[in-house]
């Protein structure tokens, strides 16, 4: 019989060893995953310059709303105004769009310039820049 006191002693801490696995086995399952925090995308892409028609509804909302009662919406109204213009009373639009947009092509050539040349280009890009604004004006 001391044999098997053994063998039962042996067989109760093999049991043991078995169950302490799989308890470790479930506390590491019950923690929740860790959530990925996904860094926000930066990109340095120039942005476009506002149409027309936005110009329009920045410089006539506050007129337009006035005139509004309360139930009528300024979008809708701003949008009829626009469509009974004429190409005559649209054409400051248009004129200050084209504008803005060559504002922007002459800062993206004096960018991609700059970057080519270094330091000295864009400071003689940004005093042409400022330059060609004092003229404008």
């Amino acid at each position: 019989m001391p044999g098997t006191k053994k063998e039962t002693k042996k067989e109760i801490t093999e049991t043991k060893d078995k169950v302490e696995k799989k308890m470790s086995k479930k506390k590491t399952n019950t923690k929740k995953p860790r959530r990925v925090v996904k860094k926000p995308k930066t990109t340095k892409k120039a942005k476009k310059p506002l149409s027309a028609y936005i110009l329009f509804t920045q410089a006539k909302r506050e007129e337009i709303a006035a005139t509004l009662k309360d139930g009528e919406k300024i979008n809708a109204k701003l949008g009829e105004v626009w469509r009974a213009m004429s190409k005559e009373e649209k054409q400051p639009f248009f004129d200050s769009y084209k504008k803005s947009k060559e504002e922007m092509e002459v800062a993206a050539q004096a960018k991609k310039e700059s970057a080519s040349r270094g330091l000295k280009a864009a400071r003689a890009a940004a005093k042409a820049k400022k330059e060609a604004e004092v003229k404008t004006d």
